[in-house]
C-alpha cells in the first residue's frame, strides 16, 4: 500500500503485529528499493507489473498477470477446471475411437484432437499436482524455489495444517472452494505462523 513508505505508518497499519520476515543481514523490516516502501511478509516485487504483490506466487505469462493474494484462488480453479476438462477429453476421445468405427476423415480429426488433449493433459496434470502440494504446505512457488538445493525438505513457517492452508487461499467457506466466488479471508498483510 502507498501508506507503507515510512516505518511508523507500517507499524500503525499492522496494529502491533510486526512483520515476521526480516532482512537477513540486519534484521530490519524488509524494504523494497524499487518502490521505496516497506514490504509485508510474503510480498515480492513483480518486475513486469512494476509493483509489489501480496503473497506473490509467480508471474504467469499466459495470464499476463501475477498470481498473488487476491487472485490465487481463481488461478488454481482455472488450472483445476482446465486439467479436469482435458483429461475428460482424452478419456472420451479414446473410448469413442476404441468402441466405434468412423470415416477416415473424422477418425483423423478425432485422433488429432485426442493427441492435442493428451499433450495438454500431460503438462497440466503434473502442474496441478504441484500446486495442490504447494497449497497443502502453504508454500508459494517463490518460497518453494527459495528452498531448492537445500536438504530436500520443504517447509513453510505459515503451514497451519491442510484445512487451514486451503482456507488461506480458497476462502473461509469450504462449500465455495470449487466455485469462483469469494476469496481469502484477511488483508494479505499479516499471516499466522507455525508456533
Amino acid at each position: 500500500p502507498d501508506s507503507w513508505q515510512h516505518e511508523r505508518q507500517v507499524r500503525l497499519r499492522l496494529k502491533g503485529q510486526a512483520p515476521s520476515e526480516r532482512k537477513k543481514s540486519t534484521g530490519d523490516m524488509r524494504f523494497c528499493n524499487k518502490e521505496e516502501k516497506y514490504k509485508p511478509d510474503r510480498a515480492h516485487f513483480c518486475k513486469p507489473l512494476n509493483r509489489n504483490v501480496l503473497r506473490m506466487d509467480h508471474y504467469c505469462p499466459w495470464l499476463s498477470n501475477c498470481v498473488g493474494y487476491y487472485n490465487h484462488k481463481y488461478f488454481f480453479l482455472f488450472l483445476l477446471y482446465t486439467t479436469v476438462s482435458v483429461n475428460l477429453a482424452v478419456f472420451c476421445t479414446t473410448r469413442t475411437l476404441l468402441c466405434q468405427v468412423f470415416p477416415a476423415g473424422m477418425t483423423v480429426v478425432m485422433v488429432g484432437s485426442g493427441a492435442l488433449a493428451g499433450l495438454l493433459a500431460s503438462v497440466l496434470t503434473p502442474f496441478l499436482t504441484f500446486h495442490v502440494w504447494l497449497l497443502s504446505k502453504n508454500l508459494t512457488t517463490i518460497e518453494f524455489c527459495e528452498q531448492l538445493g537445500g536438504d530436500g525438505t520443504y517447509s513453510s513457517p505459515y503451514d497451519m495444517g491442510i484445512f487451514e492452508n486451503l482456507r488461506s487461499v480458497l476462502g473461509p467457506i469450504p462449500v465455495l472452494w470449487l466455485l469462483p466466488l469469494g476469496g481469502p479471508a484477511g488483508d494479505g498483510l499479516a499471516w499466522p505462523r507455525t508456533p
